[in-house]
């Protein structure tokens, strides 16, 4: 039988809101409002119950992919509708725009980018493709131009000849062969770069969320992940949150970095798929206690920007489910308690 949209999510809520009703169990813990069989939203945690599993919901849990599904990623939790449709539109479009540009500018096969193409003063819209053979494609869009500047574009592009008989013309085959034409395109997506780091800070912090589940959210730290997450033009949080180091294939997942104290936070490693290349992205998230958010301070004072990362001790966390058991509601906070003492 065939998994629905609807069998997923039903699945996911399930899972999650077990772990929230562990979580509950502890009497320090108390949630208002508080409701048996609710799901939380981690960007906004408001408080969400089945029927909001259902189309007629003001504001319905959907499937969140994490990464983004046109990156490579895979359902993993449910965000309400409003976060979903927020970030989808202001945060992971424009990471995939980026990453297109970066496949682009390396002249990569299944690449392409939007520009606007420009001959003797007049435009048009259009894009360049270069394909699996590495072979480029001009496709013009008239229809999605300026018709008075479309029609002298194409005019001039290929312009009207006269052919001569070669036995009589043997110096001249065609009319206006030798005319100069002033040719050029441009880049005509615009990038928002801080939205593009915003939207790699989400892709972290939802990663680790779908790991330990609701515990994530007791870190006091992450209230202000989740207002930078959904104030992307505002600076909340210092930066940067990317660790540019080439992290190997055993790093990619949650890890603790545990030494030196001055950069202990999370690291979450990731991979970004586009159809040219895949991409590693190690983004740091504070932890509940100190650095906290000064870690991002600390990453810039520590590591630079040449990539340095040397006498660093990290630990990698394997993904054991941690949500689906009960002893382990609380492995996000044994885990950072536990750096202490190794």
């Amino acid at each position: 039988m065939k998994t629905t949209n609807k069998d997923i999510r039903l699945k996911i809520f399930q899972a999650y809101s077990q772990n929230l009703e562990w979580l509950k169990e502890n009497p320090n813990i108390k949630l208002i409002p508080d409701y048996k069989d609710g799901y939380i939203c981690p960007i906004c945690t408001n408080m969400f119950n089945t029927s909001d599993l259902s189309n007629e919901s003001n504001n319905q849990l959907t499937i969140e992919h994490v990464p983004p599904e046109s990156l490579g990623g895979k359902p993993k939790i449910l965000t309400c509708k409003k976060c979903n449709s927020k970030s989808g539109h202001e945060l992971d479009n424009q990471l995939q725009k980026k990453l297109l540009q970066w496949d682009f500018n390396s002249f990569l096969p299944n690449s392409k980018i939007n520009t606007q193409f420009e001959l003797n003063g007049n435009k048009v819209n259009g894009n360049v493709d270069i394909d699996k053979e590495g072979v480029w494609k001009m496709n013009f869009r008239t229809q999605h131009s300026n018709p008075a500047e479309a029609g002298p574009f194409l005019k001039d592009l290929f312009p009207a000849k006269t052919i001569h008989n070669p036995l009589f013309n043997h110096n001249k085959i065609f009319d206006n062969q030798n005319q100069s034409q002033k040719f050029s395109f441009s880049k005509k997506d615009t990038i928002n770069v801080r939205h593009v780091e915003v939207a790699v800070l989400r892709i972290a912090y939802l990663y680790a969320y779908s790991t330990f589940g609701n515990s994530l959210l007791l870190n006091p730290s992450f209230t202000k992940v989740r207002q930078q997450i959904m104030n992307p033009q505002e600076i909340i949080l210092p930066r940067p949150y990317w660790i540019q180091y080439d992290f190997s294939d055993e790093w990619v997942g949650v890890n603790f970095i545990r030494e030196p104290k001055e950069l202990r936070c999370l690291l979450v490693v990731f991979n970004l798929k586009t159809k040219s290349k895949t991409r590693r992205f190690a983004i740091a998230l504070p932890g509940p206690n100190e650095p906290g958010i000064e870690i991002y301070n600390n990453i810039s004072k520590k590591l630079g920007t040449n990539g340095e990362f040397q006498n660093v001790t990290i630990d990698h966390i394997a993904d054991d489910n941690f949500i689906k058991n009960k002893t382990d509601t609380f492995a996000f906070q044994e885990f950072w308690n536990g750096l202490d003492k190794k």
